[in-house]
């Protein structure tokens, strides 16, 4: 999912929390669906909605512009 995000330029380093919540979140549920609350469900919905999984929310984003000779280096690549 991270690259995905990546080559569509929408993450930066300030994501990364947000980011980690969700991938936690949905190994609970891939793990244990049988133990996954109703607020898990919650939690895990609205961090797909702030990083862009769903349509209506994608459509929303916009791509962060870099400049030229701007390192692109930003860590996610080592997620």
């Amino acid at each position: 999912m991270v690259k995905a995000l990546a080559e569509f330029n929408v993450l930066s380093a300030l994501d990364r929390g947000i980011m980690v919540q969700y991938t936690l979140l949905y190994a609970q549920l891939i793990e244990e669906p049988w133990a996954f609350t109703a607020s898990q469900h919650g939690q895990l919905r609205l961090c797909m909605v702030e990083l862009g999984f769903t349509p209506s929310a994608r459509s929303r984003l916009t791509a962060l512009q870099r400049t030229d000779g701007e390192d692109d280096s930003d860590g996610w690549s080592d997620l």
